[in-house]
């Protein structure tokens, strides 16, 4: 409601994500698409089958406490270079204190050993 009512506000916001448009992942329409594309074809691909979507929900509480933990004002994580390492990071630091699990999105059991060397 702030920046509804003094619009004069909103011209920084305008101006960072005008400024990171280039290298933001968010941006990447392309990508974007490329990637929808290919879920689309692996959905139908497990209908065909007669499979039922069966969602990933491991480790989900703690990529949202990672990702709750970021500050966009001070750290533009997709503009970072190497975005997913730095996420990476950020979830290795949370597996020190609580152990995670592998999973099919992000984490396999290689990766979550190489942490515990």
């Amino acid at each position: 409601m702030e920046l509804g009512l003094h619009r004069e506000r909103l011209l920084p916001l305008r101006q960072r994500l005008l400024e990171g448009r280039g290298r933001c992942t968010l941006f990447d329409t392309p990508l974007l698409v490329r990637e929808l594309e290919a879920l689309y074809r692996q959905m139908w691909a497990e209908y065909a089958r007669g499979e039922l979507p069966r969602p990933e929900l491991k480790n989900l509480d703690a990529y949202l406490e990672v990702g709750a933990a970021l500050e966009p004002d001070v750290s533009e994580m997709q503009a970072e270079p190497s975005y997913e390492a730095a996420w990476l990071e950020r979830l290795a630091r949370r597996h020190r204190h609580r152990p995670l699990e592998p999973d099919s999105r992000l984490l396999s059991a290689e990766q979550l050993a190489s942490w515990e060397r």
